[in-house]
């Protein structure tokens, strides 16, 4: 049976930079996505949106971070939802 990886494991090992290849496990992964996720205002980064692949198949991703407020339901407050 394959082995599952997580995000979390393969991240501590992987650069950030789109294309670059790495090791992990005795396989060879690569980084086919790499984007920063800027906050509302565009001026930090939040996180990144990442996938690696690895040269069997197996594919990871990162967990998604939201883009901003608006996509956050817990923060609904003066966006005008609902009202009519």
């Amino acid at each position: 049976m394959d082995k599952t990886y997580t995000f979390d494991e393969l991240a501590p090992h992987a650069p950030r930079k789109k294309r670059a290849t790495f090791e992990y496990d005795g396989m060879t992964w690569r980084v086919t996505e790499a984007w920063p996720v800027k906050s509302n205002t565009g001026k930090k980064i939040k996180g990144w949106d990442v996938t690696y692949t690895s040269e069997q198949g197996h594919v990871v991703k990162s967990e998604p971070i939201g883009q901003s407020r608006l996509n956050d339901p817990d923060r609904n407050w003066g966006m005008r939802r609902g009202e009519k």
